[in-house]
């Protein structure tokens, strides 16, 4: 007999595979065009999938609003001005979600490839999946780790080997966000990002899902797994 519910999975989209319920599909090549090769009934029809994609595919973007931006509209053309300056990226090829911070609260932009996004969604119709979010991989442990980062001042590292974002904050503004590729772990990265925003070290914590060694006056606290 079947559930009388659908079955909710994480799905972890990276460069080279998609990894699900404790198995993994190998992704070669054009990863939009190896997403159409994925088994048929790879997982039940009906799966809810929140799917989180690695920080690789992505590109992220700190937005501190300049005195005088106002509306929904002068926001989105300062956001779309930053990504262009920052990364060389802009619709229609990029997609991109801001938080919710109200200026003048600096606020994290997300973009991922339009084509990508499009793959994603043809393929969870494909496969009669539902999908319930699509988010980035450092965005994703902020979200559900939220209330573990209870530091004044911290900062928050995703990582895995080859690949860090990491988000420092301050009174409950963000005052720095960067996402690279790293050798190793990203302890020095870390440690230079913290010296550049000047926080206070007493007393700041830095979270991550992964053992990380932390700068002097700095507190590691391990938050318990490594998705």
């Amino acid at each position: 007999m079947s559930p009388f519910w659908a079955r909710a999975e994480t799905l972890h989209l990276g460069p080279g595979a998609l990894a699900a319920a404790g198995k993994s599909h190998a992704l070669a090549g054009d990863l939009s065009a190896a997403l159409a090769g994925v088994p048929l009934g790879w997982l039940p029809r009906g799966t809810r999938c929140r799917v989180v994609l690695d920080d690789a595919l992505l590109r992220y973007a700190l937005i501190r609003w300049p005195v005088g931006v106002g509306g929904r509209r002068e926001q989105a053309a300062y956001v779309a001005h930053r990504l262009r300056e920052v990364h060389g990226i802009g619709t229609p090829e990029w997609q991109w979600q801001v938080d919710q911070e109200v200026p003048p609260h600096p606020a994290v932009v997300c973009a991922m490839p339009a084509a990508l996004l499009a793959s994603i969604r043809s393929l969870a119709a494909t496969q009669r999946w539902r999908i319930e979010s699509i988010q980035g991989a450092f965005c994703e442990l902020f979200n559900r780790r939220r209330r573990q980062l209870a530091a004044p001042h911290g900062a928050l590292v995703w990582w895995r080997p080859g690949r860090s974002t990491m988000g420092i904050w301050q009174n409950g503004m963000w005052l720095g966000l960067r996402s690279q590729a790293v050798d190793g772990d990203p302890s020095c990265a870390l440690a230079l990002m913290l010296a550049a925003a000047e926080v206070p070290t007493d007393g700041g914590v830095v979270y991550s899902a992964r053992a990380l060694t932390v700068p002097a006056g700095w507190t590691a606290c391990l938050l318990g797994d490594a998705s």
